[in-house]
């Protein structure tokens, strides 16, 4: 399993806000202007790379542990981070 340094989870944190918005907010800005959402988001990224892979869920002295991974589910941008970041609307993809 691969091991990350805070910092590479911070840049993944950032990436993955700034792909979000298809780069529409700059790294920097990213940065300096959204830091309760990245500290949120890298702790997402954290639990997912230190996740079992392809195990679905874990059962040991009588408590279960279920992972989400159903269709149309993010690990990393969840509710609470997408809480902490600015509404998408206007955003348009074609």
């Amino acid at each position: 399993m691969a091991t990350y340094t805070d910092q590479e989870l911070n840049e993944m944190a950032v990436l993955a806000i700034f792909n979000y918005y298809n780069g529409y907010y700059s790294k920097e800005y990213i940065k300096d202007n959204f830091g309760l959402a990245l500290k949120v988001l890298t702790e997402n990224i954290r639990t997912s790379v230190t996740k079992p892979q392809g195990i679905k869920s874990v059962s040991q002295n009588g408590i279960s542990v279920t992972y989400n991974e159903g269709s149309g589910f993010n690990a990393y941008l969840t509710e609470e981070v997408l809480s902490l970041l600015p509404n998408k609307s206007g955003f348009y993809a074609w």
